[in-house]
């Protein structure tokens, strides 16, 4: 990785370290950050808090979920999304994800976003949540070049990665937004 390409990631981690630790609430409940979507109504029962977003436009809402909202618009909490691409760019699955997350891990079908102290957050497809240990040796993966994406459009935060599988060990692509600095 070049130089600015580190240095960026560290300052995205120490933001995202900031602004994005999951609260582990219960067993089955987390204490997450979402986009409130635009227009839509604060009687969200999952809704703790709204406010400004740091760094973005937009606000954010603090929210105990026992599963990640899902990508339906209607819902008041957005989730950032997450694909992984085939070879051809063709999008293979998607993932919702935490605002400010860093995604750290693949492992079969679940994605492993980073938290504080060595701790994951592990995603699965259908949006089933687990803590789990952050494996020390992810690396966070090589940004590599992104084809054009329709869901990604227009974006200026769409970064690509390759990581190794940690159940296969065969390598993934996959494609999400940083968060905006």
């Amino acid at each position: 990785m070049k130089r600015f390409q580190i240095c960026s990631l560290l300052i995205v981690m120490t933001l995202v370290g900031a602004c994005a630790v999951t609260n582990h609430t219960t067993e089955n409940e987390f204490e997450l950050s979402f986009w409130f979507r635009e227009g839509a109504k604060e009687d969200d029962s999952r809704i703790i808090a709204i406010r400004g977003h740091c760094c973005c436009s937009g606000r954010i809402a603090a929210a105990r979920v026992s599963r990640m909202p899902s990508f339906d618009r209607s819902e008041a909490l957005e989730v950032e999304l997450v694909v992984e691409l085939s070879d051809q760019g063709m999008i293979l699955r998607r993932w919702g994800m935490p605002v400010n997350s860093i995604v750290a891990a693949i492992s079969g079908t679940q994605i492993i976003v980073s938290e504080a102290e060595g701790r994951g957050l592990s995603i699965s497809e259908s949006g089933n949540l687990a803590m789990t240990a952050l494996p020390r040796d992810t690396g966070y993966g090589k940004l590599v070049d992104c084809p054009p994406i329709k869901e990604f459009e227009g974006s200026a935060y769409l970064r690509c990665f390759e990581l190794r599988d940690l159940k296969s060990g065969e390598s993934r692509r996959i494609a999400y937004e940083g968060p905006c600095t």
